[in-house]
């Protein structure tokens, strides 16, 4: 444990070595991973001032907002700021072209990456900012293949920044033994035995994760199967519809009474 604190300072002190203490941010969720950035950073670089962007996507859990409140109200010299899409309800979209999927995550693009670009855009312009964020190679396959440090622009969700990860090696184990160690405060959602928090309803999660397990947020369940069959219903009917119509207006244009001129002949 002791080495890879050790690592992950040295990290962050040479990483944001070219960068201002104010063109520094820590992106913040409020799951375990940001949480041990958040305090990796602001030790390495001994300053509780640093940037912390909360992207409250709508769809987090109940616990995850008490816990962004609880942290922003302990780290009371921490630049807090919020990212939060106010145009668009996430219930509305999923009404009009269907609920997110694997392969259509709608939601991360308008109720995630959107709304936190608009906050350091706003912040800083046009500069060119250092992001930290808990990203770790052993979460997903996906995102093994990430480097440790990335400015390439064409691989960035937001643009305008170099984002680092100290965090990058870690295991799961690692992540706790910290919390533990150092006596951090985290996210309680954690306490009902979810692995990972986040938006509720992310696809992303139902194959390998525990997010229907906990009797504390089956509301949550019940109203997004609730939903979901709502939604899927509404699109079968229509295809159904459509089809129906298909039908309708070829056996309008082929006169059925007299089958035969129209190249149909009734085998017995």
């Amino acid at each position: 444990m002791l080495y890879l604190k050790n690592e992950a300072n040295d990290f962050i002190n040479t990483s944001s070595s070219k960068y201002s203490s104010e063109d520094i941010v820590v992106s913040f969720s409020g799951g375990k991973d940001s949480t041990v950035v958040s305090d990796l950073v602001v030790r390495a670089l001994t300053n509780p001032i640093i940037v912390h962007i909360f992207g409250n996507t709508t769809l987090e859990f109940p616990l995850t907002l008490d816990y962004a409140k609880r942290f922003k109200r302990d780290n009371a010299k921490t630049i807090f700021k919020k990212a939060l899409n106010k145009e668009q309800d996430f219930y509305s979209v999923c009404n009009d072209i269907g609920p997110p999927a694997r392969m259509m995550r709608l939601c991360c693009s308008m109720f995630k990456t959107g709304p936190i670009t608009r906050v350091p855009n706003n912040l800083y312009k046009n500069k060119n900012i250092l992001t930290y964020y808990g990203i770790r190679k052993c979460e997903f396959f996906s995102r093994s293949k990430y480097n440790r440090i990335e400015n390439n622009a064409e691989s960035l969700k937001i643009q305008k920044q170099t984002v680092a990860s100290p965090i990058f090696f870690w295991k799961d184990i690692d992540i706790w033994l910290y919390i533990l160690a150092e006596k951090i405060d985290f996210n309680d959602a954690y306490r009902l035995g979810y692995d990972r928090v986040g938006c509720w309803c992310c696809p992303n999660k139902f194959k390998n994760h525990t997010w229907t397990k906990s009797v504390k947020c089956m509301a949550f369940l019940s109203m997004w199967l609730l939903f979901d069959g709502y939604v899927c219903f509404n699109i079968y009917l229509s295809y159904l519809t459509s089809i129906l119509k298909c039908v309708l207006d070829f056996l309008s244009i082929h006169d059925v009474n007299n089958a035969e001129t129209n190249g149909f002949t009734h085998q017995t």
